[in-house]
């Protein structure tokens, strides 16, 4: 992800790092044929742009296969942990707009959703996700890689998977069986084979 359009913020985030220099990186991937994704924290502390027009003008002007939104989730024991969270609408309305932006990217309904409220995943997919990341991490090593307390999803992968497949199937939503390459990418396969022929 880029984490935020915004140059200084980015830099202020990320000591010693421009975001130029990390587009820069996005592009020369993208030239090299790889896969890319971009996305940005909702709700960032130090963002004065709630409805995220820079990000996704941004966005918009990468292309990623892959975008990767989610809320900030204050952890107490960081700088940031006396800021609060979005509220899951704020979150939603803006999964829809990065739908609208990029009809064929990616995007998935991600765990922290399901932190901000229970149903949260279930409202991302309705909002516009279309990829979901069960977390297949054991248990005795789950515990020892918390981001955010309260992360959703604390119990066994078997679980997770099993929980999941149901949500999908409730939702009316087919379970991918292959490997989720980029909609995008074949898009832009078949574009360039159609104008080779022109």
């Amino acid at each position: 992800r880029h984490e935020t359009a915004n140059p200084k913020l980015y830099s202020t985030l990320k000591p010693g790092k421009k975001l130029h220099d990390r587009l820069k990186n996005l592009e020369t991937l993208r030239e090299l044929d790889y896969q890319i994704g971009a996305g940005f924290m909702i709700g960032l502390p130090g963002d004065y742009d709630p409805e995220h027009r820079a990000d996704l003008a941004l966005l918009a002007r990468l292309q990623p296969d892959m975008v990767g939104v989610g809320p900030f989730l204050p952890n107490p024991d960081t700088p940031l942990g006396n800021f609060k969270a979005p509220t899951i609408e704020e979150a939603l309305s803006l999964l829809a707009k990065v739908r609208l932006t990029l009809p064929s990217a990616h995007l998935p309904a991600t765990t922290a959703l399901e932190t901000l409220c229970p149903q949260g995943r279930r409202w991302g997919l309705e909002a516009g996700a279309n990829v979901i990341m069960p977390n297949l991490t054991p248990w005795r090593y789950q515990q020892h890689y918390q981001l955010y307390p309260g992360k959703a999803q604390i119990r066994s992968p078997v679980d997770n998977h099993h929980t999941l497949v149901k949500l999908l199937e409730e939702l009316d939503r087919p379970l991918g069986k292959g490997p989720g390459h980029s909609l995008l990418r074949e898009r832009r396969q078949n574009d360039g084979q159609a104008n080779r022929m022109d």
